[in-house]
């Protein structure tokens, strides 16, 4: 049976893309999502037309991801979607690319923890299903950052907004100036004398590294476990080097882990000594450990801490 989901809140017409011959295929991923594209006649490794990414949790489609793609690149308006059981299908970022590129406005949105009305509709002839249409709506979304991008680069000023809507941190991608930083009380020096930051912030680096990291969580064992991590930032804001002060996981995962904070590479914004861009070493640390659910489930507690 032929699944074929279209967000009709989000999706656009496709008909422009599909002018060339397409066939359609799904696909189910080993973590239990399934994917539904299509690809050229002519070329099967080519995607072109509507792409989905979803999965079902107690008879809900959640929604991971949706887009388009126009020979082979994503093109077009693409939403991104919180991997949240609890609040489902909550947007998580929306923004265009051209050409595979991101291109124009980005914005990413917190979890909206208001339940969202997500409707479907089945289609099919002779009581089969070949295609279901399913509408999301969003009821509060709250802006978590916003900027423009230009052919994959930051561009003008980019802002980053608490879930209550206060500003967090205000920069400029192309200055490199920093107009607003909460974390830094003295005005006269944020541009002067300041730390290596995260763009976005401290909540923002928090965000990325939990989000990272929980895909190793499986490879954990089930004792405590203490990571301690050095990043060491360049004048250029750019990863320099991750050094492992203390951890007993795995090596592999300890490899995973150092990979995976060389990819913030995009996020860095470098430190300052009178106004001259310096390197930075910030320290960063978590703490790994199994607890009971009320329910005396099991589960992974991750506390992350930034140290310096």
């Amino acid at each position: 049976m032929k699944y074929l989901i279209f967000l009709i809140s989000f999706l656009s017409s496709t008909g422009c893309l599909l002018a060339q011959e397409t066939t359609f295929i799904e696909n189910k991923t080993p973590n239990g999502y399934f994917e539904e594209f299509y690809v050229l006649k002519d070329d099967k490794n080519i995607k072109h037309g509507a792409y989905v990414k979803y999965r079902y949790s107690f008879g809900t489609i959640l929604v991971s991801e949706s887009g388009n793609y126009e020979k082979g690149q994503k093109h077009g308006e693409w939403q991104y979607f919180h991997d949240s059981r609890k609040f489902r299908n909550s947007l998580k970022e929306r923004g265009t690319y051209f050409t595979g590129l991101k291109n124009g406005l980005w914005t990413s949105f917190h979890l909206d923890s208001t339940t969202n009305n997500t409707t479907t509709a089945k289609y099919g002839k002779n009581k089969s299903t070949d295609s279901i249409a399913v509408n999301i709506g969003q009821k509060a979304l709250k802006i978590n950052q916003t900027g423009l991008f230009i052919k994959n680069k930051r561009i003008g000023e980019w802002v980053t907004y608490d879930y209550n809507g206060k500003i967090l941190q205000k920069y400029n991608t192309t200055t490199s100036q920093l107009l607003y930083d909460s974390s830094i009380k003295d005005s006269s020096q944020l541009n002067l004398n300041r730390k290596a930051l995260f763009l976005g912030g401290k909540n923002a680096l928090t965000e990325y590294v939990q989000e990272n990291i929980s895909t190793f969580l499986p490879d954990l064992s089930s004792r405590p476990t203490i990571l301690l991590v050095s990043i060491i930032i360049d004048k250029n804001g750019k990863v320099a080097d991750v050094i492992i002060n203390e951890s007993n996981l795995s090596k592999a995962t300890n490899r995973k882990i150092i990979d995976q904070i060389f990819k913030s590479d995009y996020y860095w914004i470098p430190a300052l000594k009178n106004a001259t861009k310096i390197s930075h070493t910030i320290q960063v640390g978590w703490k790994i450990s199994k607890e009971r659910t009320a329910s005396n489930a099991e589960k992974w507690k991750v506390a992350f801490t930034l140290l310096d």
